[in-house]
Formats: C-alpha cells, structure tokens, sequence
C-alpha cells in the first residue's frame, strides 16, 4: 500500500514533529530533472514531510511559514495511485493534511520573455519584440504592468503572444451602442457582414448618439489593430462586429444591458430572455453552447449586490468584476457569490489607472483615443478578449468548459484582503475577487491540454414550504431562521453526481424593507456564500417572490452532507419578514436520468420531501433556473438604449443551431437619473472630455489633441 493510498490512517498514525528551527536538507532548490518541488504553508513543515517521505528543502525565502520539500521523481511516480497524473495526485493527498494551510507544486514552465532579467521588461521593450509602435501601448498596463510596485498586476497577455495566440480565427460582436468602424484602429479588424443595428433596422452599426462610446471603446480593448494609432487589443488578430441581431458568422457576442446598479432595484431576465438563455447554451455553437459574459455592475459605492441582478447571477453567464492596478478592490466593484473572476479596470480616484482603448465622439474627426476607460464595464470585455485568445486554439470547447478553464486558471490576487477564504474543496475564494484575475499565458497553455467536461446535470431538493409563525425572521445581531437540507452520499451516488459547480437559491420571502433581509448558504464544510447582503438603500416592500440567487463559491465541493439557508434581519425592527419557501439547486456534471429522495428540514421543526434529479442534456423544461415572480424595474432615462425586447426576439430565432460563440458585456453607469453634462478638463496636457455628474471612472474619454 503507497504512503498516499493510504493516506488517511497515516495522518492518525504519524507523529507531529515540531521544531522552531527545521534543519534544511543538502538539495539543491531547482534541480527539477530529479526531484519534484512542493511549497506548503504549514506551522510544522517536519510532520508533513515525514508523512509523504520527503524531504525538507527549507524556508521560503521570508514568508513566514512557507516552506518547501522535495520528492524523487521515480519516488512520486512508484508511490502514487495516478501514475500519469502524480503530481496532481501529490497536491489532493496535501491538501487534505491537518497541518497543510496551503500546496503548490513547483512545476518548471517555460519562461516567457515577459520581463527582462531586471524584472521588469517594460512595455517599450515588449512592442519591439511583437512589432508594436501604436503610441498609447506604453500606457496599456493591463497587458504588461512594469509600474513601482506593481510588477506582475496585469493579465500576462504576452505569455499567450509568445505561444504564438492572437486571437486569429475568432470574431467578437460588440452588442452595443455601436462601433465606429471608421477608425482606423479597428477598420482592419471590422465584420460587416456580421454587423446590424436592429434598433433602426439598418447594416450600419455604427455608433448614432453623442454618448455611444461605449461599444467602440469595448471593441479597441479586444482587437484594435496593431498600427500607428491609440494601443492594441489582447486578441489583436481577432475580427469584431457590432450588431443586435445574431449571425451565424460571429463567434462572440458582447452584449450591452441590464439593470441599473443603483442599491435599489433587483430585477431578473423575462421568461422570454430566459429561454434565450437556455436556448443559448443548449443549441449555440452546434450544440457546444454560447458563452456569456457579463459585468458585476458598478454599484458598489451605492451598496448593490450582483446577486440582485438576474442576468449576472444566472449558472449560464461568466460574471467579472474588477481589481485596480495596486491589486486593490474598487470601491464602485459590486461583490457577490456569483463573481467568478476578476479583470484590470480603473481605479477609485487616480484618472490615469484606467483602460487605454480606442475611443469616438460625436462631431470630432480623426482617431481618438482613451486613458480613461473604466468599470466593469472595461473589465469585462478584457475577459473576452482573453477568452477569444483560448477560441483561436480551442474552438471545440463547451460553455461550461470555459468557466471550469477561468476557476482552475484564475491567480489570487491581494491574497491578505480579508475577503479570501478557503471553500470545502480548498480553493481559495472571494466574494470581491471571484477566483481571481485571468492568466492569458497560463489560460491558453491549460486550454490546449484540455479535457472536455462532461454533461451538466443537477439534484434538486424540491420546495420547502414554511407556514406560520415558524417562517418569521427573528430580528437583531446574532439572531437568525436556518432552513437545511441533507443530500446523502448515497443519494449523490444513485444520482450519478459529479464534481459541484453552481448552487442556486431560490426564495419567497416577504418583508415590508428588503434592504434588512440578509440570506446565508451554509455548505456541509461550513464554507459560506453571501447570497444577499443588506441594502441600505432598499427600501422596497415587496420581498423577494420566488427570487434565485446563485453561487460559485462551493465550486467542487462534496455535495452530499446538510445545506443550510440562513436568513437574517438585522436592521430596522419597525419593518418585518417571513420566510415562506426556499429550495436548493446543486449544479454539476454527470450523466443518466434517475430520481431519489432527499429530506428537508427547518430550525422550526417544519420538514418535507424534496426531489433530486438529474439530466444528460439541457432543456428549457427541466434547466431553466425560474426566476418566477420576479420583479421588473422600468428602465430609467440613463438605461441602455438597446432595445433588448426585440433583440432577444431575433437572438431566439437565429441561435437554435447557429455556430455562434457568446460573450456579453454590460454597460454600467453610475449615479442613475443624475443630470449630466459635457465639460472639457485638462489631465496633465491632455483632453478629455467628462460627464460632470461627479463620477469621472467609466464616464470620461479623451478628445483629439
């Protein structure tokens, strides 16, 4: 029996060393022909290299208790019960030692001349070896970050460049206010005969008010041309159209909608955008699924949760937020358990640590570009334009590959924000950062490598129904209404369950205040998602009918074992709430169709049976997460002008069947219903013009000198 198949009784049976000192062994730390290097966090390194007998290297350099240990190759491969996989092997059996806070393997990569041997390389140095002279480059950061203190804040672009990626083969549409397609920033890289304004009707997608900079802005990140004008896009090689309309020669689609990130409101897809969805990853792409891309919103600052909005809370999208140049989580980000990753935007207050990007304004001629793109809205497409990268060398890949690729690729950011923690599974998790920020270089090299997922399928506990007095939220610190529910391991195993990925609530609650109620998901290995957070703001009295919130954070861990909803009011003991039904959606990937029995339970003694089943494919009958009651806030005057009704009419007709690859973006604007207006600022010689409505991030562009 291997020290690793028998690992669980030889954690009960090896003594715990401890020194303050550990002795190093005499092996060299990079001699990676014969050893295989592992890094810990652990407080008694000795008894955890006794227990997989290996050897200890020494301290990490002077992170406190990092320390790294050594394993022969010909050990490892002996030893291990995966043979052709053992250092994945090595790193599971790791992660489950009571002393180990922390594993990585040290696994040799290819060094990508990202940096110079100072370093840093610098952006300058990185356009020559690539052939770019466009003049705003050395201002892109978010491809190469080589600022004091900030070296390693960007999304390693270079690292699929020298893999020879530029997004070839792929065609982002912009579904937007537009692309100015007349730029010629973007006129080598423009699809017409994948654009369409379906709100007038018209070929010409080109942007029509003096606000529609949006789209071409959006359109620059992912693929400005690699000229003499404003900087390039990630995927720099790739095609981009803007339309309303789906066609069959786009790959991805970057959609502009949804609803205002104000603190207030919480409204959800209509049935009719629903069954787009479905209908998206069901028959997009011949069957492979669309992918859909959207931003967490922009109201962070206003106390919004993008659990409140149904389109970046469904299973079906990729939900991005941002992290600013100094790693920091901005203020206007919104956090949520559906955040799944996060991407470089502006930051708070410095105008200058924004998106270089190409721009447009109405009624000013020539190439203009921007330093001030910002948001979520400017994070987002940056995950497509990386997403487009992984298309170009993997266009066979499902839709939830993508997200499956974006969790196991995600680097942590900021590590020491408090928001981090470890979920059942071991994975580090944020409700600001998601899983982290995007690896061009380290998503493209997984991608290559990478085996398919297979069919999602789901365990559905049925609806809890609570009557009375035992559905009443107790209010106060501290005081709390836990509703569980148990899914046994046999029910997961007649299930044919495997590996969790979303976990959806779905809620009736009344309250006379929603902004008080806050609502807990309580896994079996007591990691918590955040579903809702109390919003000050929210003073809406009509509760949450049949509200589904949706979390990643639980993303591979055990399903079976007792989930608890924990719904609390701790604000305003004037206005009162009942809770009257919850029900749990495990997501995950198995095939078969079968049907078992699970049981519900509420602290207040009110129990009843709950369905589990499952589903080799995805249908609009049994996949669809209802968001049945759902309220619809009107758009306001600032709303996106895109006519999503009748666009998603034409996006059910045309995508059943039709290869197309989906990415969408939202367009978030801050301080709704505000009265603007244009003003010329000055920023160190340069212009810009501003919507002086005290935002300044995600509303400024620069005008032609």
């Amino acid at each position: 029996m291997s020290p690793f198949t028998a690992l669980p009784l030889l954690l009960l049976l090896t003594p715990h060393l401890t020194t303050s000192t550990p002795t190093p062994a005499k092996i060299a730390p990079n001699n990676h022909a014969e050893y295989t290097y592992i890094a810990i966090r652990s407080s008694s390194p000795l008894s955890v290299a006794t227990s997989f007998n290996a050897t200890y290297i020494g301290p990490i350099g002077e992170l406190p208790s990092h320390h790294q240990l050594a394993i022969p190759h010909q050990d490892l491969s002996r030893r291990s019960a995966d043979p052709i996989h053992p250092h994945h092997y090595l790193k599971r059996a790791l992660e489950t030692h009571p002393d180990v806070d922390w594993v990585e393997i040290q696994e040799p990569k290819r060094r990508y001349s990202k940096r110079g041997e100072d370093g840093s390389m610098g952006l300058k140095a990185l356009g020559g070896r690539f052939g770019i002279v466009d003049p705003e480059f050395e201002a892109q950061w978010h491809i190469l970050n080589d600022g004091a203190g900030q070296v390693g804040h960007d999304h390693n672009v270079s690292g699929a460049w020298d893999q020879g990626v530029f997004g070839k083969g792929s065609t982002v549409c912009i579904v937007d206010d537009g692309i100015y397609y007349k730029s010629t920033d973007l006129a080598a890289n423009y699809f017409a005969e994948g654009s369409y304004d379906f709100n007038t009707h018209s070929p010409d997608a080109g942007p029509k008010d003096s606000l529609d900079r949006h789209g071409t802005r959006c359109a620059g990140e992912i693929a400005a041309v690699k000229n003499s004008v404003c900087g390039v896009g990630i995927a720099y090689e790739a095609k981009v159209s803007a339309t309303r309309i789906l066609f069959h020669d786009n790959h991805i689609f970057s959609c502009s909608w949804g609803p205002t990130d104000d603190g207030r409101t919480m409204e959800a897809p209509s049935t009719l955008v629903a069954e787009a969805f479905v209908n998206g990853v069901t028959n997009g792409r011949k069957g492979l699924g669309s992918v859909f891309v959207f931003a967490s919103g922009n109201g962070g600052a206003s106390g919004d949760d993008c659990n409140f909005d149904g389109f970046t809370n469904s299973i079906y999208t990729i939900t991005v937020s941002s992290v600013d140049r100094y790693d920091q989580h901005p203020m206007y980000s919104e956090q949520c358990s559906a955040n799944m990753i996060v991407m470089y935007s502006s930051a708070d207050t410095r105008h200058n640590d924004a998106i270089a990007t190409t721009d447009w304004s109405l009624g000013l001629t020539g190439d203009l570009c921007t330093r001030s793109h910002g948001g979520t809205s400017a994070a987002a497409p940056l995950a497509s334009g990386v997403f487009a990268l992984v298309n170009s060398v993997r266009p066979d890949l499902g839709w939830r590959d993508y997200q499956h690729l974006s969790v196991q690729s995600a680097v942590v950011v900021n590590r020491n924000h408090s928001s981090w923690v470890k979920n059942g599974a071991g994975r580090l998790y944020s409700h600001a950062f998601g899983y982290g920020k995007l690896d061009a270089g380290r998503i493209v090299e997984l991608a290559k490598k990478w085996k398919k997922v297979t069919n999602q399928t789901f365990i559905e506990t049925g609806v809890k129904k609570i009557t009375g007095r035992d559905g009443v939220i107790p209010q106060g610190e501290g005081k709390d209404l836990k509703i569980k529910f148990l899914v046994k391991e046999d029910d997961k195993k007649v299930n044919g369950f495997g590996g969790l990925e979303h976990v959806t609530v779905t809620v009736n609650i009344t309250h006379q205040r929603r902004g008080d109620v806050w609502v807990d998901l309580v896994s079996p290995s007591g990691s918590v998602s955040h579903l809702a957070v109390g919003r000050k703001y929210d003073s809406d009295a009509g509760g949450f009918p049949g509200w589904t919130f949706m979390t990643v954070a639980h993303w591979d861990e055990e399903v079976n074992g007792e989930w608890t909803v924990v719904v609390s009011d701790r604000d305003h003991p004037e206005t009162t709430g009942a809770v009257q039904a919850v029900s749990i959606k495990f997501w995950g990937s198995k095939k078969d169709v079968v049907r078992i029995k699970t049981t519900a339970s509420s602290s207040a003694g009110v129990s009843a049976g709950a369905v589990a089943s499952s589903n080799a494919k995805i249908s609009a009958t049994v996949s669809v997460p209802v968001q049945a009651g759902n309220e619809t806030v009107p758009p306001t005057n600032n709303s996106p002008r895109l006519d999503v009704g009748a666009w998603v009419g034409g996006m059910i007709g045309l995508l059943a069947g039709v290869g197309v690859l989906v990415w969408c973006l939202v367009l978030r604007k801050k301080n709704e219903g505000s009265k603007k207006k244009q003003v010329i600022v000055d920023v160190e010689g340069r212009l810009f013009q501003r919507l002086d409505d005290g935002a300044g991030y995600d509303d400024d562009y620069e005008m032609e000198e």
